[in-house]
């Protein structure tokens, strides 16, 4: 009677255990038809990376969720944005370190002239004056069917940029003393006491 639970057990083990090794050497062998990496673990299929429809798209979707529009407003919303968004890149290809970006150089410091660098500040603000024109012209245009709020995510400069962060009311703390804040009012009874 007791040799039928302990040769459970023994059976049980034995069979985990060679499970175990078997694995071991498929990964080992590489016989697996995955990938593996070093640690054993499938490989990550390597990311490609998306193209500006794509990322527009993503954009899109990302906007339509955030805003949470019933299926009228985004009949209307989801061609206006795509359009407003490719208005924007469109806006943006002229600006200076695009072509090296985009060409996978890296982007290299080279020793400007001063009237090189009047052209290029002239050209910068050349580009956010364009790209200014473009949100007016789209403000009017959404502000037919979306709400003050909703318009404010639209066009909040903050879109997209410090994911998960949130804004500080005095970023210029040093020693733990607000620099340029105003500090809070004093509490009326410390004002009595003195």
């Amino acid at each position: 009677m007791k040799t039928i639970p302990f040769l459970t057990v023994a059976l049980m083990a034995v069979t985990l255990s060679m499970n175990t090794a078997f694995a071991q050497n498929r990964y080992a062998a590489g016989a697996g038809t995955e990938s593996v990496s070093q640690a054993g673990r499938p490989a990550r299929p390597e990311r490609k990376p998306l193209t500006d429809e794509q990322r527009i798209e993503q954009r899109v979707q990302k906007m339509q969720r955030r805003l949470l529009l019933d299926e009228a407003a985004a009949a209307k919303f989801v061609p206006l944005y795509t359009e407003y968004l490719r208005a924007l890149n469109d806006c943006r290809k002229d600006c200076p370190g695009k072509k090296a970006i985009a060409s996978g150089q890296p982007a290299q410091k080279e020793v400007l002239s001063d009237d090189a660098i009047r052209q290029q500040l002239k050209h910068r603000i050349q580009i956010r004056r364009l790209l200014a024109d473009t949100q007016e012209k789209y403000l009017d245009r959404f502000s037919k069917f979306l709400t003050a709020r909703q318009l404010e995510m639209i066009f909040s400069p903050q879109e997209g940029r410090d994911k998960g962060k949130r804004p500080q009311a005095c970023p210029d703390r040093r020693a733990g003393k607000p620099v340029g804040c105003p500090l809070p009012a004093p509490h009326p009874q410390q004002q009595a006491g003195r």
